[in-house]
C-alpha cells in the first residue's frame, strides 16, 4: 500500500540522481527487479531454493496496556535480535537465520492489553525469555491518539536538503 508507493517514489528519485533510465515500478511489475534481487543473493552464497529457515519457538510479545504506539525503539529491537541469535556482536560469532522478531503494530496503532505488538522467533525458550524483556522496553505506549509519522521526512540530492513538513 502506502509504504510500497513511497518507496517506488524514492526509488525514482534515486534512479534520476544516478542517472539511471529505468522505471522502478516496471521493473517490480515485469519481475527484473525480483530476478536481479535473487543474483545478488546468489552471488553472495545465498541458497533460495531452500527456503527460509523457520524457528522452533515463536512466542508473541503480549502489550501490557490498552493505548496507542507512540514509539519503537529501534536500538532495544536490534539488541533483543542480537539476544535471539539473528546478529553478532563479533565477526566468528554465528548467526541463527531462523531468529529474530516480525513487528505486528506500527507506531500510531491502537492496541489492547495482551494484543501481540510483535512475534519472537527463537531456538529455544531460554533466548526468549532472555530477549523479551528488552524487546518489551522497546514499545512506548501512551493513552492518547497519535499521529503516525510521515515515512520519508527528508530528501537529500544534489541541491541539498528538502525537509517534508
Amino acid at each position: 500500500g502506502e509504504l510500497i508507493e513511497v518507496s517506488i517514489r524514492v526509488a525514482r528519485e534515486m534512479c534520476a540522481l544516478a542517472g539511471v533510465d529505468r522505471d522502478p515500478a516496471r521493473a517490480i511489475a515485469d519481475g527484473s527487479a525480483v530476478a536481479k534481487f535473487d543474483a545478488l543473493l546468489s552471488a553472495q552464497g545465498g541458497r533460495l531454493e531452500e527456503g527460509l529457515p523457520v524457528a522452533p519457538v515463536q512466542a508473541a510479545l503480549a502489550a501490557p496496556a490498552e493505548g496507542y504506539v507512540e514509539a519503537i525503539d529501534a536500538l532495544e529491537v536490534g539488541l533483543a535480535c542480537l539476544e535471539l541469535g539473528a546478529g553478532r556482536l563479533r565477526k566468528e560469532d554465528s548467526i541463527d537465520p531462523a531468529a529474530g522478531v516480525v513487528i505486528e503494530v506500527p507506531v500510531g496503532t491502537y492496541v489492547r492489553a495482551g494484543d501481540a505488538l510483535a512475534v519472537i522467533h527463537a531456538r529455544d525458550e531460554e533466548r526468549v525469555e532472555r530477549a523479551a524483556p528488552r524487546l518489551a522496553a522497546a514499545w512506548r505506549i501512551v493513552p492518547h491518539e497519535m499521529e503516525r509519522p510521515p515515512h520519508v521526512i527528508a530528501r537529500v540530492d544534489s541541491k541539498g536538503v528538502t525537509r517534508f513538513k
